[in-house]
C-alpha cells in the first residue's frame, strides 16, 4: 500500500521565524531566516517560513516525543515530475515517514520560535 503522490511535507503549516525579531540583529539564525526570506521570496521575519527542516531536527533529536507520529515502515519514492510518496512495506534499509499529529501545527510552531529566539546557554 502506498500514499499518493504529492509535493507536500510535514511541516509546510507550521511557520516558524518570527520570534527571531526578539533576537540580536547580528544572531546567525536570525540572519539566515532573514536572508532566505528576502533572497528567495522576498519577505520578512514577519511572514516567516515553513519548518519541515527543523521539525526533521527536532525529531533527530528527540525522536517522535508529544507532536509527531511514525507510519509503519517504507520509503519514499521521489519523482521528479509527479513529487513523492510513501510506499508501506518492509524493505532491506526502512525509512521512517513522520507526520505531525492532528491538531499540533500551532503547537509545534510555538515550541519550535520558543527554541530559534532562545538565548544560547554558553556565551564566548
Amino acid at each position: 500500500m502506498e500514499r499518493g503522490w504529492s509535493r507536500l511535507a510535514t511541516g509546510r503549516d507550521v511557520y516558524t521565524g518570527k520570534s527571531l525579531k526578539t533576537t540580536p540583529p547580528g544572531n546567525i539564525v536570525r540572519t539566515a531566516y532573514e536572508t532566505w526570506l528576502w533572497n528567495t521570496q522576498k519577505k520578512t521575519l514577519d511572514d516567516q517560513r515553513p519548518s519541515w527542516d527543523l521539525i526533521g531536527v527536532s525529531y533527530a533529536v528527540n525522536g517522535l516525543g508529544q507532536y509527531l507520529v511514525a507510519e509503519e515502515d517504507g520509503w519514499l519514492d521521489v519523482d521528479v515530475n509527479k513529487g513523492s510518496r510513501w510506499v508501506r512495506g518492509e524493505r532491506k534499509n526502512p525509512q521512517t515517514f513522520v507526520t505531525l499529529k492532528p491538531g499540533m501545527n500551532q503547537e509545534l510552531a510555538d515550541y519550535l520560535n520558543g527554541l530559534l529566539a532562545a538565548s544560547p546557554k554558553r556565551q564566548r
